[in-house]
């Protein structure tokens, strides 16, 4: 996986600007049961699968070129595989940062 960069980001930002609607009307309040860490974890997935939903072609040609292939490549991987790129890609610190950023601005 390369290092995201500035374009990368305004790419983030017009798939969350394409999904805002779904994602205003999502609930991401914390459950009375859930860690912090579990619920960041939810927020987190569920952002990805609205973001799959309304952005589709978007999300997977980011992802291919995040980790270097083309769509098709990306395409033709098992569910395990691209689930750990998946993965990969919500662990970077530099993913991390954008949205604790983002977030810290709003």
């Amino acid at each position: 996986m390369r290092k995201l960069n500035t374009g990368d980001l305004i790419k983030v930002g017009r798939m969350l600007k394409k999904a805002m609607p779904a994602l205003q009307s999502a609930d991401f309040n914390k459950l009375d049961t859930e860690t912090p860490d579990q619920h960041k974890n939810r927020v987190g997935q569920a952002v990805l699968f609205t973001l799959i939903e309304h952005c589709f072609d978007d999300v997977w040609i980011f992802l291919a070129d995040v980790f270097g292939m083309s769509y098709q490549e990306l395409e033709a991987k098992s569910i395990d595989e691209t689930l750990d790129l998946i993965k990969q890609l919500g662990e970077s610190e530099d993913l991390r940062g954008f949205f604790g950023k983002v977030s810290a601005l709003m």
